[in-house]
């Protein structure tokens, strides 16, 4: 990839002028298919670390999030910008069937939040993610903190992801 971190900051989010702490560093590290964790405070950025290397890639990116609220707030702001995202938490299997089938699976980059329990026990959900492996680009686990800040008997369905993924 020859594009920089700057460069492709410029590209999707032209109203930020620079980076924020080690915002680039994870970045790089992500446009370059290696893992990062980032521990930054609320409202320090980490958003942008997740969003900018699945958009530059054009690929498809599944957000595991503990939240609704959250989920469903970066979802609004993606599509605002025009770009895929769905969030299946607090939707019925039915309303997340039809989310999944207007997902853009095929091109472009996208968005796809989901709660640690949903894959678990949702098999329609696995299906479809299996039959696109070769489009998911990123996986990010976000708020991870929530797990040991809440207690190890917080979600237990978080303790499944390494198996899933």
């Amino acid at each position: 990839m020859t594009t920089t971190t700057v460069e492709a900051l410029a590209k999707w989010f032209p109203e930020i002028n620079a980076f924020r702490d080690r915002q680039e560093n994870a970045i790089d590290r992500l446009l370059h298919d290696q893992s990062a964790l980032l521990l930054m405070p609320t409202g320090a950025g980490k958003t942008l670390t997740y969003q900018l290397p699945v958009l530059q890639k054009g690929g498809i990116s599944l957000v595991i999030s503990p939240l609704i609220a959250l989920m469903r707030e970066q979802v609004e702001k993606l599509t605002t910008r025009g770009i895929g995202a769905v969030a299946l938490g607090g939707l019925d299997p039915a309303e997340a069937q039809a989310a999944l089938a207007r997902f853009p699976w095929e091109s472009g980059a996208g968005f796809l939040f989901t709660s640690p329990e949903r894959l678990e026990t949702d098999g329609f959900l696995e299906h479809v993610l299996n039959a696109h492996r070769q489009r998911i680009v990123q996986v990010t686990i976000d708020e991870a903190h929530c797990i040991s800040q809440w207690g190890h008997d917080f979600r237990p369905a978080y303790k499944a992801l390494p198996r899933f993924l």
